[in-house]
This record gives structure tokens, C-alpha cells and sequence, in this order.
């Protein structure tokens, strides 16, 4: 017996169903719940993922054009920028700032230009996963009406982004990419440190994964880091328990 009451949900009750909600919105705009279940999960251990990293920007032109064929938006427009220590040069008087996020989405006059920071060169799998997440802002950008919740509260637009990325297939590397750990060590002493990359919550991104996972019939991800299988299990057991989630996104 619980002590405050019924079991915890996964995700407190008004994240649900704003997850909900903006599935059925990219169910109704983007591709139904077939495309999705025959869209499989993009893992790291994929053949785009195989050549050695590259510092390169023609590697990342690579795997960006990848990416857009796996998204199935091949047709969009916006050009690829790595962005320098002076910024990204688009043209004689366009640069993009250096500063921000592992990467952007911005448009300039007609123009679209996805960003990316040259230090995820040497990280392909989380490269694939920042420019998934501003592809997925331009399939949003194409949705006449904004996502839910978006003309209340700015910042949802981030979220159905990141959101929208689980929902192309990138849901395994959203989660594996969402907080990275590293070890530091100099001269004077060590230390750690530790980064998030996107805007969904794990535990959000995870619950995304595994609507995907469910609509598919499938229940593994094998290719999931160790720490998160847990979160897995613990989000198919919400679906589990209310049939209802899946049959609203299959209808």
C-alpha cells in the first residue's frame, strides 16, 4: 500500500498529457501511427554511424543528409553550418554567433541554416542527435497551427521539438545524448563534469521512446544506456497499465 495515496505515475499527470496531446498533434500533422511503427528506432549502432570521426565538414554534411533521409524530410531546404571561434560565415555579411547551444535552427530572409559546434565532430552519435532535434524544428515549422501549449508558454516549442525527435525515431539517442559525464585531470587535481544537451527531461524522452517502442509492438532497447533500461521498464509499465494511451494515438 502507498502511503500518499495511488501508485506515482511516471510523469506527473499535466506533463502526460501534454505528451499525449502533442503526439496525437504529430500523428494528425506529420505521419500517422502506421509511419511510426514502421519507422525503426535509430540506434548508434547503425551503418551511418561506422566511418572513423572526421574533423571534417563534409563528414558532418554526410551524416546530415543521412539523417534527412531517415526523417523523411530529404526536401528541406536549410543549409549546414559549422560553427568557428569567429562564428559561422554564411555569406559576405551574414555570420552566425559562436555562442548558444550544440546547435540551431534560424532563418535569415528566405534562408534556413542548421548550425552544429565542431566539437561534436569527434561524436557522431550525438551530432546525429542535435541535428535531428533542429530538423525537427523545421517538420514543426511546416505545421501551420503551433504545437500545444506553445501560445501560452514560448518555451513548449523547444520541448515539442526534442519531442518531435523521439517521434521521428531518434528517441534512443535523445536519451543516451540528454546528460553526458566526463572526468577532468591537470596538473593541480581531477574532477568531474557533467552537460545536458536539449530540453525534454529524460524521464520525457524516455516515456517518448517507449510510446514509440509500443506502437511498434515492441517493448526492448537494447541499444539504451544500462542506466536508463529501468526508466524503460518503469514507462512501458505506465502504457501497460492504461490501454487507453495507445488506442487514442492509434484512433
Amino acid at each position: 500500500m502507498w502511503l500518499w495515496g495511488g501508485k506515482k505515475r511516471f510523469l506527473e499527470k499535466h506533463l502526460e498529457e501534454w505528451q499525449l496531446d502533442t503526439w496525437r498533434y504529430l500523428l494528425a500533422n506529420v505521419g500517422d501511427a502506421k509511419w511510426v511503427a514502421e519507422q525503426a528506432p535509430l540506434t548508434p549502432g547503425h551503418a551511418m554511424f561506422a566511418r572513423p570521426p572526421s574533423d571534417d565538414h563534409s563528414s558532418a554534411i554526410i551524416l546530415f543528409e543521412q539523417i534527412k533521409e531517415y526523417m523523411g524530410i530529404e526536401d528541406c531546404p536549410a543549409e549546414l553550418v559549422k560553427r568557428t571561434e569567429q562564428g559561422g560565415q554564411v555569406d559576405t555579411y551574414l555570420f552566425l554567433d559562436q555562442k548558444g547551444p550544440l546547435g540551431s535552427f534560424e532563418q535569415h530572409g528566405n534562408s534556413f541554416y542548421i548550425t552544429y559546434s565542431p566539437r561534436l565532430l569527434r561524436e557522431p552519435v550525438h551530432l546525429a542527435a542535435v541535428l535531428g532535434h533542429e530538423l525537427a524544428h523545421y517538420a514543426l515549422a511546416t505545421i501551420p497551427d503551433p504545437p500545444p501549449g506553445a501560445d501560452e508558454e514560448p518555451l513548449i516549442e523547444e520541448l515539442a521539438t526534442d519531442l518531435a525527435a523521439c517521434f521521428f525515431g531518434l528517441g534512443i539517442l535523445q536519451a543516451n545524448t540528454a546528460f553526458a559525464f566526463s572526468q577532468q585531470q591537470g596538473f593541480d587535481g581531477q574532477g568531474w563534469a557533467s552537460s545536458f544537451s536539449g530540453y525534454l527531461s529524460e524521464e520525457g524522452r524516455i516515456f517518448s521512446l517507449a510510446l514509440h517502442l509500443a506502437l511498434r509492438g515492441e517493448r526492448e532497447a537494447p541499444d539504451l544506456k544500462p542506466r536508463l533500461q529501468a526508466k524503460l521498464a518503469q514507462a512501458h509499465a505506465r502504457i501497460d497499465a492504461e490501454p487507453a494511451i495507445l488506442d487514442g494515438l492509434r484512433a
